[in-house]
């Protein structure tokens, strides 16, 4: 049993007003821009209430670098640097081990480059696959705090046994997973420009067998802003296949809903998650 609240998160997501570097030339551009994201997590596992400092990785603290050249006749070429610094991240800490303070707090999340074209985008380097954030549509403006990914909340929080009035040794992350795909990787990726809404992507990671496909919408009708995506994935040998989608509305007056879901298929197991 585990319970979690997250006070104020102080989403000091300060998006640091996208500072931006002029260079001479006007067709090119430098932009530095990211977010400070912490809360205060408060967990009970059913014996034990307990209080933590935190990053939260849902969409951890971060900061960002994107250079972009812009050339004639649509072509352009652009890079990313996409760096996170977690003190404390809500990934790591849990009843036993409060402070995360064995200093790792800094991971790559993006180093990559990117040519546009009329034709669509064409990407290498570590950044997001064709079906990453394929689960996690949602145009309720809340995921700074909470989305899909249910577990990123508190994925390190340990379930409490009753029967053996001891903590197990399996965290909340491990019991949940949203099925987004095969997240961000090191690939050669593509997109193709967008058509009445919809866009479709692919990309190959590296790896046996590593590859995905998706295919993405928005539009809005009569003051009703729709969004969805669906992928289909293959990460030998921790799946044979992945099939997940998501799909969000949001009406003027600020309602909205969001649904998603997937499954998989894995090699050699009776017990394929849903």
């Amino acid at each position: 049993m585990v319970s979690i609240v997250v006070i104020g998160l102080v989403l000091m997501a300060l998006g640091f007003a996208s500072a931006q570097v002029k260079p001479s030339q006007k067709n090119v551009s430098l932009e530095l821009s990211g977010q400070l994201n912490r809360g205060l997590l408060i967990t009970n596992d059913g014996d034990d209430t307990d209080f933590f400092n935190v990053d939260n990785d849902n969409t951890s603290t971060r900061f960002r670098l994107v250079g972009q050249y812009k050339g004639n006749n649509g072509f352009s070429v652009g890079s990313r640097l996409e760096v996170q610094v977690e003190s404390n991240s809500t990934a790591d800490v849990n009843q036993e081990n409060k402070i995360d303070d064995d200093g790792d707090f800094f991971g790559l999340r993006k180093a990559e480059i990117w040519l546009d074209s009329p034709m669509g985008r064409l990407s290498v380097g570590q950044g997001s696959t064709a079906s990453d954030g394929t689960s996690e549509v949602d145009l309720s403006n809340t995921w700074l705090v909470a989305y899909s990914g249910v577990a990123d909340l508190a994925a390190g929080i340990l379930f409490f046994d009753d029967r053996s009035n001891a903590l197990t040794d399996t965290a909340v992350g491990s019991a949940f997973a949203n099925f987004d795909g095969l997240g961000r990787n090191d690939r050669i990726g593509y997109d193709s420009p967008a058509f009445a809404g919809f866009k479709l992507s692919g990309s190959w990671v590296t790896g046996d067998d590593h590859w995905d496909l998706a295919a993405r919408y928005a539009g809005e009708f009569g003051g009703i802003k729709l969004a969805a995506a669906v992928a289909y994935a293959k990460r030998e040998p921790t799946f044979d296949s992945q099939v997940a989608g998501s799909i969000s509305a949001l009406h003027t007056s600020g309602f909205n809903a969001t649904f998603a879901s997937g499954f998989r298929d894995i090699d050699n197991s009776e017990r394929d998650p849903y």
